[in-house]
């Protein structure tokens, strides 16, 4: 069911919702290459896990069959950047999750892939060692 609505705005609310919207079609969504947003996650550590048996094939009656035994086979620390401007994204798996991990991984980003930017603004969500 499609509900309409009809909301009457007075002429400053017009004016604001329009400078509202000319703010967020301008430049604060343009990527420039001087200046880089980037974004960097690090998740809780992920189980590393390997099949004991090998998989029965699908036949016509039934669909491909796996086990539910498995050996563990170690951890492994995800550490995620992102730039969401620009639509790219990295994740890189280390076995350890220590403070000079996390140095090492923004060092090898601020040295290669951001070198010749002037200012990178990193965004950190759950940094916990």
């Amino acid at each position: 069911m499609n509900k309409k609505y009809i909301v009457r705005l007075t002429a400053e609310e017009r004016r604001t919702s329009r400078d509202v919207v000319k703010q967020l079609k301008g430049s604060s969504q343009k990527a420039r290459p001087a200046q880089m947003l980037l974004k960097a996650d690090m998740d809780q550590p992920v189980q590393l896990v390997k099949e004991t048996r090998p998989p029965i094939p699908a036949t016509k009656r039934h669909a491909q069959r796996i086990g539910y035994e498995y050996d563990r086979t170690g951890t492994a620390n995800i550490f995620r950047f992102t730039e969401p401007l620009r639509g790219w994204r990295e994740a890189t798996a280390r076995t350890t999750k220590t403070k000079i991990d996390w140095a090492v991984e923004v060092a090898r980003l601020l040295e290669g892939r951001y070198a010749k930017c002037a200012t990178v603004i990193l965004v950190v969500r759950r940094l916990r060692f």
